[in-house]
Formats: C-alpha cells, sequence, structure tokens
C-alpha cells in the first residue's frame, strides 16, 4: 500500500466514524427517543419509590446493585447494542459505507462507539432517574456515591457493548445470543466461586460500586476490577473486528451469507 493510498484509508476512516457517531447521535436525540428515555427513566424511578421506604438505604443499594446493575442492565446492553451494526446491514446503507476508502476495523469501532453513545445515553438517564429519586428519599447522601454508581454503569456500558457488537459481527440472531451469553456469563459463572466468575461485567460492576461505597478491599480491589473489565472490552473488541473484517454479509437482510 502506497502512502497515499495508507493516508485515504486513515482520512476515510476517521469520516466514516464521524459519520456513524453523528447519525446515531441525531437518532437518540429526535423528539421521541429522548420520549421514551423519560418514560423508561420516569419507570424506573417509580419502581424505587414503591420499593424502597424513605431512609432504608440497605434497601436501596440492594435493588441498585441486585436488580439493576446485575440483570436489567446487562441485558439490555447485550440485546441491544448490536442493532447499530445489524441495523446498517438491515437497510442496506452497509453497501455504501463499503465502497468507502475506509477498512472494516475502523467501521467495526464507528459502530461500538456509536453503540456507546446510544446504549450509554438510555443507561444515564435510567441511573440519573434512580440517583434522584435516591436522593429525594434520602438514601442516597453523598455525590460520592451518585459518581460512582455512573463509573460503574459506564464500565459496564463500555464492556457490554463491545460484547454484544462481537456477538451482532458473528450472527444476525445476537438476541438471543445474547440472552444466552447473560444466562451463561454474567449470571451462571457470577454465582461460582472460582476466579472464573470473574468473566462476569456485571460482577465486576457491582463490586466496583461496592468498594466504593462502603471501602472495603474486596478480592481483586477496585484497580483490579476496573482493569479486569476493560481488558474484557479490549478482548471483545478484537474479537469482534476479527470476525467483522472476515466474515461475508448479505446486505439488505437479516441473514447471513
Amino acid at each position: 500500500m502506497t502512502d497515499a493510498q495508507a493516508k485515504a484509508f486513515r482520512s476515510g476512516g476517521l469520516r466514516a466514524i464521524r459519520g456513524l457517531l453523528h447519525m446515531h447521535a441525531c437518532s437518540v436525540l429526535k423528539g421521541g427517543s429522548l420520549i421514551r428515555m423519560f418514560i423508561v427513566g420516569a419507570i424506573v424511578s417509580l419502581v424505587v419509590y414503591l420499593t424502597v421506604e424513605r431512609g432504608d438505604t440497605r434497601a436501596y443499594w440492594e435493588l441498585v446493585l441486585n436488580a439493576l446493575v446485575l440483570q436489567l442492565l446487562p441485558l439490555y446492553l447485550l440485546v441491544r447494542a448490536g442493532e447499530t451494526l445489524r441495523g446498517e446491514l438491515r437497510d442496506g446503507t452497509m453497501e455504501y459505507l463499503w465502497t468507502r476508502p475506509v477498512r472494516r476495523s475502523q467501521l467495526f469501532i464507528g459502530f461500538y462507539l456509536s453503540s456507546v453513545l446510544s446504549t450509554g445515553l438510555m443507561a444515564m438517564v435510567c441511573f440519573a432517574s434512580v440517583i434522584a429519586m435516591g436522593l429525594y428519599l434520602g438514601v442516597v447522601q453523598s455525590l460520592t456515591a451518585a459518581l460512582f454508581l455512573f463509573v460503574g454503569a459506564a464500565l459496564c456500558v463500555l464492556v457490554l457493548s463491545a460484547v454484544s457488537l462481537s456477538i451482532a459481527a458473528y450472527s444476525s440472531k445476537f438476541v438471543v445470543l445474547g440472552i444466552f451469553y447473560y444466562l451463561i456469563v454474567e449470571y451462571l459463572l457470577r454465582l461460582n466461586d472460582t476466579g472464573i466468575r470473574f468473566i462476569s461485567v456485571s460482577l465486576h460492576a457491582k463490586e466496583t460500586i461496592e468498594l466504593a461505597l462502603f471501602e472495603g478491599s474486596g478480592r481483586m480491589g477496585l484497580p483490579g476490577h476496573v482493569f479486569g473489565m476493560l481488558l474484557i472490552a479490549f478482548v471483545a473488541l478484537i474479537v469482534g473486528i476479527l470476525i467483522f473484517s472476515n466474515k461475508c454479509y448479505v446486505v439488505g437482510g437479516d441473514k447471513d451469507a
């Protein structure tokens, strides 16, 4: 490859990534999407209000950690994040992207960042509503608690978006496979007493928040949990790039070649 070709691929890749981010940002920030986000946030905060009594800090954090962080958030990310890639294939717009001077690896990074943007915004709206309700009920008494809850949720978004996108690169049945991944890795392995349970991203997120809130030491410590999550994200991205770069797809439908 000549220097001119390499430069064209670099600039084409950056333009493709910016274009994907702009397109998905416009889609997420349009009226209907914003209304859906706030409705979901209102429902989540209502559940907290009806479940937790005023001043019951323990019940609040048990609900947030065990229901939201360990169950709802990972399941949502695993079945939703891969839609950014599969949506482009289904709508036929992927064919246009392939005609541009851009590598598939660069496109995959663009899809990943778009997934983080769309799913992350929904997650942050929900957790912001949960924190607001916690402040109202008097069970969130410091900004540190709110900050680390956001950090744990954000790490989940970064990691599980990469996992979901890698699954979507492999199969059009990414929703079903995402549910299986959740049941096996995020649920069953989390219950294991050996070190293999730390493959579970939601467990890392839960213990990260607990260590920050309750100032414990834990088995891995706060830096160990953060590093473990980022390592899983890195591996998932590499696997996804390899799959996406070498797999043949049928544009304009939900079936693989």
